[in-house]
Formats: structure tokens, sequence, C-alpha cells
């Protein structure tokens, strides 16, 4: 079996996408344990002495990777946030007037005031055929697919976004229980509450950011190979 750089970096954004915010999550509980300790002293404590380091090592990245997986599924419901975002600030069509508030995300999320369609999703509607498709892959599943399974190097970009984007979708839900557990005092005194709240808005301005380029990636890809010259599309085959 021929070794595959790309597929192998791909899969390791992938498990540290899930991994890392299921660490800091983990993390977090035992910040909020050692507040009213389970046992007669918090666990990492226990964790840090000699014979216990390895197992609780060990211990704290499989709970980290497990609650990664936990996060992400849960996380996944801001897809729907993210779907109304995009029809406001990212339109298919242009529109002679766009409200104030679109115009506030769009800076928000793209730092510029002015709002343009989304020309390239316009071209991949053109060339997609929708008898069949229609209702059952959208345009940037219907893009990924191909792109993956004929033209792997240029969905590698799309891939690498979209993995970022869910690794600060994740975030965003790690955030909140934190700022949840500072309400409540379950967290030190010295850790502010605002802090919470401007990570988790970081978080997902990031979040959307990322999974726009990913689209945007894909896309791009299917319109440019769906274009090329047939000079180029032979030295492919």
């Amino acid at each position: 079996m021929d070794f595959k750089p790309n597929e192998f970096f791909l899969g390791l954004v992938d498990f540290i996408a899930i991994l890392l915010p299921g660490c800091l999550l983990a993390g977090i509980f035992l910040m909020a344990e050692a507040q009213t300790p389970i046992l007669k002293e918090p666990l990492y404590c226990i964790g840090l002495k000699d014979g216990v380091t390895v197992f609780f090592g060990i211990g704290y990245l499989f709970t980290g990777y497990t609650l990664g997986y936990f996060l992400s599924s849960t996380a996944s419901c801001l897809d729907i946030v993210y779907d109304s975002i995009r029809d406001l600030i990212y339109p298919d069509k242009e529109a002679e007037i766009y409200s104030f508030s679109a115009h506030l995300l769009h800076l928000f999320f793209e730092l510029e005031w002015k709002i343009k369609p989304n020309k390239a999703l316009q071209q991949v509607e053109a060339i997609k055929p929708g008898k069949y498709l229609e209702g059952a892959v959208n345009h940037f599943q219907w893009s990924s697919i191909i792109l993956d399974t004929y033209f792997p190097a240029a969905g590698e970009k799309a891939s690498r976004s979209m993995a970022a984007s869910k690794f600060f979708r994740s975030l965003v839900i790690v955030f909140l229980l934190a700022f949840a557990l500072q309400w409540g005092q379950w967290l030190p005194k010295t850790i502010s509450s605002s802090l919470w709240v401007g990570l988790t808005i970081l978080s997902f301005r990031e979040y959307v950011v990322q999974r726009q380029k990913s689209v945007q990636a894909a896309y791009r890809g299917m319109i440019t190979f769906y274009h090329l010259p047939a000079e180029f599309k032979k030295e492919l085959k």
C-alpha cells in the first residue's frame, strides 16, 4: 500500500480537531473538580504523583478524545445558525438593498462593509445536474465528492479549512460550558466570565470564516476543473 502524505496529514488534522477541544474541556472539568474535590485532594494533584502520572495522562487523553467526539456531534447544531448567517452575508444573488444588520454581520465576519454575491455558487448551480441530485446532495457535498475522488490535491484545501471550522465549532461549546461553570461559581473566581464570552464570540467567528473558506475552495476547484482546456484534461488522465 502506497503511503499518501496528504491523506495522512488530513487524518492528523481531523484527529487534532477532535482531541484538542476534548482535552481542553477535560481540563476545565478538572479545574471545576478542584474547587470541590471528590476525594481528599483534587484529581489532578493525585494524577501528578509518582507512579500515577503515566496512567493519568493516558486516561486524560482518552477522556479528551471521547469528549471531543461528543463535542463535535453537539456542536453540529450550530450549522443551522451558520446557514442563516450565510444567506445574509454570502447571498447567491445581487440585491438592490441589504439590511443594516447584514452589513454589520459582514463587517464582523469578513472585515468588509460591502456585501458581494456568491458568484462561485451561481456557476456550480449551472453545471450541477439537478434531475437526480436535487434534495439529496447539496452543491458543496457534490463538489467535495468529485474533487476528493478525481482531484484530491485540489480537495485538500477545502478539507483543511473544514477541519479548522469543526475545531472552532467545538470550541464554541467548550467556552459556553466554561461560562456556565464560571457563572455557577464552579471555576476559580480569578477567571473573569467576560473571558469565556470573548473566546466564544471569537471561536464562532472563526468557525463561520473557515467554513465559508472551505465551501468557496470546493466551488472554485469544481469550476476550475470543469472548465479545464482539453489538453490539460488529457494530462490528468
